[in-house]
């Protein structure tokens, strides 16, 4: 129950942005497992859940990729793509 309370009052703004946006806003705790990653595989392929993505950097452009990150001005996931 403290939990609960707690990350409500943390991600309020959040809540309000998304309904603001007409969408909706849930925390997840993450674990690296196969069946959470199913979950939301589904959920992407019925257009539930959306990952925004900044820009996708090849490889030899890491030193690109991480200043974009630490200056804060990243929109979205920043990508390495391996073999690219």
């Amino acid at each position: 129950m403290f939990i609960q309370t707690l990350f409500a009052l943390l991600t309020h703004r959040q809540h309000k942005l998304a309904k603001k946006a007409q969408a909706r806003f849930r925390y997840m705790f993450m674990h690296p497992d196969g069946d959470q990653l199913a979950q939301f595989a589904k959920w992407i392929d019925a257009g539930e859940l959306s990952v925004g993505a900044d820009k996708a950097f090849a490889m030899v452009d890491f030193k690109d990729a991480f200043e974009l990150l630490e200056s804060g001005q990243a929109k979205g996931k920043v990508i390495l793509a391996i073999g690219a």
